[in-house]
């Protein structure tokens, strides 16, 4: 999960899912990261890119997002899956 001190504000955040069971096909959304409400909130705001839609999410709920690192990351799991080698470690 990333750390909800650490995220910066208009700095892009990444959230994958997959269309199939085997998550070999990956769908990146792109997240311009808000804020938060106020310093005592744990909502944090994300602009969809490409649209005028926000994406609110709990702190709890923040291991869905990923930074840069983070999605190359992940996409190397599916590189890996993807060439029969299992996942990446």
């Amino acid at each position: 999960m990333l750390d909800p001190e650490k995220l910066v504000v208009g700095q892009l955040y990444y959230m994958v899912r997959y269309e199939d069971a085997k998550l070999t096909r990956p769908v990146i959304g792109s997240y311009t990261y808000k804020g938060t409400a106020d310093k005592n909130s744990k909502s944090h705001c994300f602009l969809i890119v490409g649209s005028d839609e926000h994406l609110f999410l709990e702190e709890q709920n923040l291991d869905a997002v990923v930074d840069l690192p983070g999605l190359l990351e992940e996409l190397g799991d599916v590189l890996a899956k993807a060439k029969g080698k299992g996942h990446a470690s």
